[in-house]
């Protein structure tokens, strides 16, 4: 009899989710405000009657075509901190300046499941000064066609962190220049998830973090990723970084100030400025301004955060074999 009301429990918690899901579409006429109360610019169908209620965390929030009342230049000022599974913004449009997505007014935090900005509507987005938190697998951040699209960065932080055992993409064509993107650890100790940039995106970053243990590839050639400010990326005996080409051609990074990154294992990259690497290995094809220098010892085999490196120990020293492990050993 327990059972059989744990699982109808169940069943109603989960409808009860999907029930409550449900897509906004913003409604301007030339200036609007998202705040955490406020119905009057929220509506359930595009173009529709405004009065539906504020978008939530299981939310997706779609700014379109017709967004902007009339098709002339609407701003949407942000003034709460936002928690929705998605925002759309790629349509979004005006026949003058655009629609104008401006969270630099208050420089709110941000959490959400994707943000989707590609296509070619004429429209802004401010990010300001505050954090953006992108959670999940898949195609997660989306600017693959930046016609049309106009992106300030502000001072903010995108924090990018993949679901345990996924994949999630992050594409951005040329034009954007972002502040400071940070990759957070995959969410497991057990499982890695990888966070690819995108092979055909090209990357500008002033600053970009990224906190072991984790997994990262690289667009390659002609595509590439720039920092602007040194990689100073840390890892350990326990939590390397991964970092490998998102496909068969060497990955492509271009720092503009000397680096180092601890305890990194790195495949089929080439960086044209010098990464000096200590306590790392070399699983082939790493050239450029790669300088990787293996943990004091000699050789052997250690298991670093899950990932099994051999190296060799005849005079060679060429042979390393990397194979990752779901499982303890």
């Amino acid at each position: 009899m327990m059972k059989r009301l744990g699982l109808a429990l169940a069943i109603l918690l989960l409808s009860l989710t999907a029930a409550n899901a449900a897509s906004r579409f913003g409604i301007c006429a030339t200036t609007c405000t998202w705040d955490g109360v406020s119905t009057t610019m929220w509506s359930t169908t595009s173009g529709g009657a405004t009065g539906a209620s504020v978008p939530g965390a299981a939310d997706d929030v779609v700014f379109d075509a017709n967004t902007c009342v009339g098709g002339t230049t609407c701003t949407i000022t942000v003034n709460t901190t936002v928690t929705v599974n998605s925002i759309t913004h790629g349509n979004c449009t005006a026949s003058t300046t655009g629609c104008i997505l401006d969270f630099s007014v208050n420089n709110n935090n941000v959490n959400l499941g994707f943000y989707q900005a590609s296509g070619s509507g004429v429209r802004t987005l401010k990010m300001g000064n505050g954090t953006w938190t992108v959670t999940g697998a898949g195609t997660f951040w989306n600017i693959a066609t930046a016609t049309n699209f106009t992106f300030n960065a502000g001072g903010s932080n995108l924090v990018l962190q993949v679901n345990a055992a996924a994949t999630a993409t992050f594409t951005s064509v040329a034009g954007p220049v972002y502040n400071t993107v940070t990759v957070n650890p995959y969410l497991s100790s057990a499982t890695a998830g990888v966070l690819i940039f995108a092979t055909s995106s090209n990357f500008t970053i002033t600053t970009l973090n990224v906190i072991a243990p984790n997994y990262v590839q690289l667009p390659f050639s002609p595509a590439a990723l720039t920092v602007t400010n040194a990689l100073h990326w840390i890892g350990s005996a326990a939590n390397p970084i991964r970092l490998e080409s998102s496909g068969g051609n060497q990955g492509l990074i271009n720092v503009n100030s000397a680096s180092t990154i601890t305890y990194g294992n790195f495949f089929n990259v080439f960086s044209t400025g010098t990464i000096t690497a200590t306590n790392s290995f070399s699983d082939g094809r790493v050239s450029g301004g790669f300088v990787v220098t293996g943990p004091s010892g000699g050789g052997g085999a250690c298991i670093l955060g899950g990932w099994l490196l051999w190296r060799d120990i005849t005079p060679d020293q060429h042979n390393n074999l990397p194979a990752f492990l779901d499982q303890a050993a």
